[in-house]
């Protein structure tokens, strides 16, 4: 049970850190001009695309993949 816990806050910290990444990334390229976008090859309507497939998505962490750091607390517990 606690492992599903911990699983689960994982995901929730590391889309939470994926999220901010592309937002940051969205908002850089809003700050540049027309021209500046075109210099680079890119549109306006490209930068969430562009955003989005820059950063990693993060993987799933399941309860099978928390190891169990105490000897004792496996089994029962």
């Amino acid at each position: 049970m606690i492992n599903r816990l911990i699983a689960l806050f994982r995901n929730v910290k590391a889309q939470w850190a994926y999220r901010i990444a592309v937002n940051e990334t969205i908002n850089e390229l809003n700050k540049l001009t027309n021209h500046e976008l075109h210099d680079i090859g890119i549109s306006r309507g490209e930068i969430r695309s562009i955003a989005i497939h820059s950063h990693t998505a993060p993987k799933k962490v399941t309860a099978k993949d928390i190891a169990v750091e105490n000897e004792n607390l496996k089994g029962w517990v």
